[in-house]
């Protein structure tokens, strides 16, 4: 393990004690929307100064999602932090969310991901991913304790064996998810890309009308690719965790935040995977899912 790595999981795991008594607290708490809001809220933003007092320490340069990054600036390294994956499930006591930090360096002129870590507090799961290194697991609960265990994705050459993640879609029918069918088309929020700014959905986005619907999508992948096994746990990180280990074979997703999208990057890639496309939207797999599909 990098000193750079093992530097960014000792921060997290300092900056998150509280927040394992906070998941207790809202679980102990009446399922009240705007008290578990509020909660939630002071969660990630006492996180978010914890982290910020840890990480200065090695560099003054520190992203948040609700921030502005410029790749093309010229930083010597920065540190991508996203404080809470899927606040929704954090604010239900579901234990699908996470804490994640991706280190940038400045190689040939380019800031390069070299290392990302991503926490899940409430189930004491560690990923991270090196660039060159590869990406491992680091789990410490009740039924498991083992430490750098190597991490690769699926070999599953079979579509109709396929199991796919969703997240993030815009859709008016929740069902047409599960049935591989829509009814409707929809809109898609879509990166405004230019030369000043790489912001990866987190900033400059727009709403346009694409002529490729999620209809068309979902019935590429039900129809004619045989894709009918989807899921979707409301938190990307989760997902992409699933995918880099083996467990998923390919993860779909229409919004990424350039926090996320750095981490997924480095971490899919060093798990073996294969990035479909990246423009509009995110898609990962294996590489021979990603062959496959390539025909659709």
């Amino acid at each position: 393990m990098q000193l750079i790595t093992n530097l960014l999981i000792n921060a997290l795991r300092k900056a998150v004690k509280f927040l394992h008594r906070d998941f207790l607290e809202l679980e102990m708490l009446q399922k009240n929307s705007v008290r578990n809001e509020e909660f939630c809220k002071r969660s990630y933003l006492r996180l978010k100064t914890l982290l910020c007092e840890e990480l200065q320490k090695h560099t003054q340069y520190l992203f948040f999602p609700e921030d502005q990054f410029d790749l093309n600036n010229n930083y010597e390294s920065v540190f991508l932090i996203n404080p809470i994956d899927s606040p929704n499930n954090f604010a239900r006591s579901i234990p699908f969310f996470t804490i994640s930090v991706t280190y940038l360096k400045r190689n040939q002129e380019v800031l390069t991901p070299t290392s990302t870590v991503i926490y899940f507090p409430a189930l004491n799961e560690i990923y991270y991913a090196e660039k060159g290194k590869g990406a491992w697991i680091e789990k410490n609960n009740l039924n498991s304790n083992y430490q750098g265990l190597r991490l690769r994705v699926s070999d599953n050459a079979d579509l109709k064996n396929c199991l796919a993640i969703i997240e993030d879609i815009n859709h008016n029918d929740l069902e047409a998810i599960y049935s591989c069918k829509m009814k409707s088309e929809y809109t898609k929020i879509n990166l405004e890309k230019s030369k000043e700014s790489v912001s990866r959905g987190a900033e400059r986005t727009e709403v346009r009308e694409h002529s490729r619907t999620y209809k068309d999508d979902v019935a590429n992948f039900s129809s004619s690719s045989s894709i009918n096994n989807i899921r979707s746990f409301g938190s990307p990180c989760y997902g992409a965790t699933l995918v880099a280990s083996g467990k998923a074979d390919l993860i779909c997703l229409s919004l990424l935040n350039f926090t996320l999208y750095y981490a997924f990057e480095l971490l899919i890639k060093e798990a073996g995977g294969i990035i479909i496309d990246s423009s509009d939207k995110f898609i990962y797999s294996n590489r021979y899912i990603a062959k496959k599909l390539k025909k659709y």
